[in-house]
């Protein structure tokens, strides 16, 4: 089955055991067209996009890169409003990236130990 999705972000796995295989494959920048992959439910916490669908790589996955990528976007964003950010708040599933003055790491001292700590300063309208 042939599965061409345009304009759609989704999550690629490599297990930790074909990443040998896959490493001296794939460069940062490059667009392939990727073959005999596992596509599951994103049951995991912490998703890097909004998509529920994950692309797991096999040891029988086909890598081939395509050589005329000019109407493809290398990098794809999702940027959201302030009330979209601010619904994220205690809610885990998808990783949200934000522009702001990040603090020094600071060490602070719990109930249970120490923690490391590190304030995060967003101007919002």
């Amino acid at each position: 089955m042939m599965m061409k999705i345009q304009g759609t972000m989704i999550h690629g796995v490599i297990n930790k055991i074909y990443m040998e295989k896959f490493r001296p494959l794939i460069q940062e920048g490059n667009v392939y067209n990727i073959g005999n992959v596992k596509v599951t439910s994103a049951a995991q916490k912490y998703r890097p996009v909004e998509n529920d669908k994950v692309v797991n790589f096999l040891p029988t996955t086909t890598l081939k890169k395509i050589k005329d990528t000019e109407d493809i976007p290398k990098y794809s964003f999702n940027f959201c409003t302030t009330d979209m950010l601010f619904k994220r708040i205690n809610v885990d599933m998808y990783l949200s990236g934000v522009a702001g003055h990040v603090g020094p790491l600071q060490e602070t001292r719990t109930n249970f130990g120490t923690t490391k700590t590190r304030d995060i300063v967003l101007l919002i309208e």
